[in-house]
């Protein structure tokens, strides 16, 4: 029975992905495309959060839910799009823009569909504005003017409906509802998949949720080209290793729990390891090298704005120099028509020491340099901060790697580990038993030895009532006689 698959992303740039999703030359083979479901454009939806956004972050103008398709559906396009279309309304309603497109990867191992919607649904019946009273306009001007007043004209009366510039009707509502936060929700991520195979199973699939109880998780591999190729190669080995050993846990009826119980150790030295490790030291690598080249290329960043302040600051010394010369000027009766033209030029000059707004920096700079201070200016000091970070992440790296080449020459099958490890533990547990075992027996024995005085004390008690029975008996023969 296979699984289904089922995720989804943010977009920034709805637009930009429909014509990704859309474009023959940029996608291996498109089998079909829908625009059916689409009332509003994408431009529409970009327009709407542009004029929507309230802070500098650009605003989210949709999403995307990729989902893996039976390859038998290539054969039966009404089917297919039966299919997407009732597993989209299920998931967004029937008032909710959306659009997909089912593709094949290169080597037609995988038919999936990607289906790109909007958060928001669309308000179906709006009320145009209309004028609430008489505008009169100033023929000449275009500006308002009084009612029958010289010179103006009536343009539109009250109850007449409002258009813009483009002589588009304008409404008193937006064309949109504000987003809905379910699909924001870790909830609705799940719901997806659940979705998926109720209506894959409805059409005589048959597909199953995965089990996190019953088989231990893989990881998306994604396209070739999105990846580091060390990564992508390292993801699809370990994804193989981690297809048969849940093959392995079905045959063996073995669950993820005992599975983690035998690799509890990861970090084991004698080198005789699975080949997980190797995923898991590679991803570090490849995490630290991603932070290193941040690091470097923010440093990168720094330089230039060091650049830019030293030009700034040639700048300011040229502008104050003739400032000063400017505000020095001492004025007698041969030159004093010469003050005007000085004064215009000085508040020139203070605009152009403003627009610069280095003052702070440039004070920091002079302290720095008359005490002589290792680090000119701020950019200077995160500059050496960013570089003894990267040389501590660096320090970092190179043991992994060292931990990875040796791993790669030392690989058991992890068949013969679980072996291994299953016969320790049945061994651990015969000895638990046996240690059980003789507890009881010598806690027995203890309470027998503990109980013995009891029993010879019974016994002589029962040896006394017989004698005194036989006495008796004894007595009332004499005395019938």
């Amino acid at each position: 029975m296979a699984k289904t698959f089922a995720r989804q992303t943010k977009l920034n740039n709805i637009s930009g992905r429909s014509e990704y999703i859309t474009d023959s030359k940029r996608q291996e083979e498109i089998v079909f495309h829908s625009k059916e479901n689409l009332h509003n454009s994408w431009e529409e939806y970009s327009e709407f959060e542009k004029q929507n956004q309230k802070s500098k972050d650009k605003n989210n103008e949709g999403r995307e839910i990729i989902i893996a398709l039976p390859h038998d559906l290539e054969k039966d396009l009404l089917k297919l799009q039966k299919i997407i279309d009732e597993y989209s309304f299920k998931l967004l309603g029937k008032n909710r823009d959306f659009e997909y497109a089912v593709h094949w990867n290169e080597k037609r191992t995988n038919l999936h569909a990607h289906i790109i919607y909007s958060e928001r649904e669309r308000i179906n019946e709006r009320d145009p504005k209309s004028y609430k009273r008489d505008m009169w306009y100033d023929t000449q001007t275009n500006k308002m003017a009084k009612a029958n007043s010289e010179g103006s004209e009536l343009r539109y009366s009250k109850g007449d409906i409002m258009k813009d510039k483009e002589g588009n009707l304008r409404y008193s509502s937006d064309k949109f509802t504000k987003k809905d936060t379910k699909f924001k929700n870790r909830k609705f991520n799940e719901e997806i998949k659940e979705e998926l195979k109720d209506v894959l199973n409805k059409h005589d699939f048959k597909y199953r949720l995965f089990n996190p109880k019953k088989e231990v998780a893989q990881i998306h591999v994604g396209h070739e080209r999105s990846r580091k190729p060390d990564t992508y190669k390292n993801l699809k080995s370990y994804n193989q290793e981690i297809n048969k050993l849940n093959r392995y846990l079905v045959e063996t009826k073995t669950t993820p729990h005992f599975y983690k119980y035998i690799f509890k150790d990861l970090r084991i030295e004698n080198k005789a390891e699975w080949q997980f490790p190797i995923y898991e030291k590679s991803k570090e690598i490849n995490d630290l090298n991603y932070d290193i080249k941040y690091k470097r290329e923010s440093i990168g960043k720094n330089k230039d704005m060091i650049e830019e302040f030293y030009t700034k600051v040639e700048k300011r010394e040229e502008i104050k120099t003739e400032l000063d010369k400017v505000t020095n000027q001492k004025y007698t009766k041969w030159n004093f028509i010469k003050a005007p033209v000085d004064l215009v030029i000085k508040k020139v000059m203070e605009k152009d020491l403003k627009k610069l707004n280095i003052e702070k920096e440039y004070e920091e700079y002079n302290y720095a340099k008359t005490h002589l201070l290792e680090h000119v200016t701020p950019m200077h000091k995160e500059i050496a901060e960013k570089e003894e970070i990267i040389n501590k992440v660096k320090k970092k790296v190179t043991p992994l790697v060292n931990e990875v080449k040796e791993r790669k020459y030392f690989r058991e099958d992890y068949e013969e580990i679980i072996d291994k490890r299953e016969r320790e533990a049945r061994d651990k547990k015969e000895r638990e038993e046996e240690i059980k075992k003789k507890k009881e027996q010598e806690r027995m024995k203890e309470k027998l030895k503990e109980e013995k005085p009891s029993f010879k004390l019974d016994s002589l008690e029962k040896e006394k009532q017989i004698k005194q029975m036989q006495m008796k008996k004894v007595r009332d023969r004499g005395m019938q006689r």
